[in-house]
Protein backbone atom coordinates (compact mmCIF):
# COMPACT_ATOMS: atom_id res chain seq x y z
CA UNK A 1 0.00 0.00 0.00
CA UNK A 2 1.47 3.31 -1.06
CA UNK A 3 1.44 6.25 1.30
CA UNK A 4 0.50 9.66 -0.08
CA UNK A 5 1.84 12.99 1.13
CA UNK A 6 0.04 16.22 0.21
CA UNK A 7 2.44 19.05 -0.61
CA UNK A 8 0.64 22.39 -0.50
CA UNK A 9 2.50 24.95 -2.60
CA UNK A 10 1.87 28.57 -3.47
CA UNK A 11 2.78 28.89 -7.13
CA UNK A 12 3.87 32.51 -6.66
CA UNK A 13 6.10 31.83 -3.66
CA UNK A 14 9.87 31.53 -4.06
CA UNK A 15 9.87 29.34 -0.94
CA UNK A 16 7.68 26.79 -2.69
CA UNK A 17 10.10 26.78 -5.61
CA UNK A 18 12.99 26.07 -3.22
CA UNK A 19 11.07 23.32 -1.41
CA UNK A 20 10.09 21.28 -4.45
CA UNK A 21 13.44 19.55 -5.10
CA UNK A 22 13.92 18.35 -1.49
CA UNK A 23 10.29 17.19 -1.49
CA UNK A 24 10.84 15.10 -4.64
CA UNK A 25 14.01 13.67 -3.10
CA UNK A 26 12.04 12.58 -0.02
CA UNK A 27 9.45 11.02 -2.30
CA UNK A 28 12.12 8.76 -3.78
CA UNK A 29 13.91 8.12 -0.49
CA UNK A 30 10.82 7.19 1.53
CA UNK A 31 8.85 5.54 -1.26
CA UNK A 32 5.80 7.74 -0.85
CA UNK A 33 3.63 9.34 -3.49
CA UNK A 34 3.73 13.11 -3.55
CA UNK A 35 0.48 14.86 -4.42
CA UNK A 36 0.98 18.52 -5.35
CA UNK A 37 -1.79 20.76 -4.07
CA UNK A 38 -1.50 24.26 -5.56
CA UNK A 39 -2.87 27.09 -3.47
CA UNK A 40 -2.59 30.82 -3.11
CA UNK A 41 -2.12 32.68 0.14
CA UNK A 42 -3.70 35.74 -1.45
CA UNK A 43 -1.87 38.20 0.80
CA UNK A 44 -2.85 41.78 -0.04
CA UNK A 45 0.00 43.97 -1.26
CA UNK A 46 0.76 47.06 0.77
CA UNK A 47 1.37 50.38 -0.82
CA UNK A 48 4.54 51.82 0.69
CA UNK A 49 5.11 55.56 0.86
CA UNK A 50 2.96 58.63 0.29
Amino acid sequence: MSRTVDLWIDLRSPYSFLAKDPAFALEKELGVTLRLRPSSLDIPQRSWGG
